[in-house]
């Protein structure tokens, strides 16, 4: 397996982040929307200069793959992560979250993940989430919220 790292995310990795989320089926899959420039940018600017969330970015080989985040949400702790299409399948992400987990100090921990996206699923259950529900996001997107006790 190739050498993968975390590191403290720092504002060099934001044009890398933001191309990675250009990708149309990471996207679909993901059901995240396209995000311009200028408010993918100030949004992890704002996240990185306030410390208020946990912020990894991911290096493979000294090459930006992607990224892990943790951050309060209603009094909840959730993570989300996203990894370069191109690295997919390689257990990177595996790797990469299970060295991630340790530094969130909150349990439970919950993960969201678009219903369709069986992969993702699968790698949260894998490093031991369960499912708890089926929802409609506020978004609109059928999801799968998941726990970590």
């Amino acid at each position: 397996m190739r050498r993968v790292t975390l590191r403290e995310t720092v504002f060099a990795d934001i044009p890398a982040f933001f191309e990675q989320q250009t990708d149309p089926i990471a996207r679909e899959l993901a059901a995240y929307p396209l995000k311009e420039w200028e408010r993918f940018e100030s949004g992890w600017r704002r996240s990185i200069e306030e410390e208020v969330h946990i912020l990894r970015t991911i290096d493979v080989e000294g090459v930006v793959a992607g990224h892990l985040v943790a951050w309060q949400e209603n009094g909840d702790a959730f993570f989300g992560y996203w990894l370069d299409r191109a690295l997919w399948g390689q257990r990177i992400m595996t790797a990469a979250i299970a060295e991630f987990l340790p530094l969130i100090p909150s349990r439970p921990l919950f993960a969201t993940v678009a219903v369709h996206n069986d992969a993702s699923a699968a790698l949260l259950i894998r490093a031991g989430f369960i499912e708890v529900e089926r929802r409609i996001a506020d978004d609109g997107v059928l999801e799968i919220l998941f726990r970590l006790d």
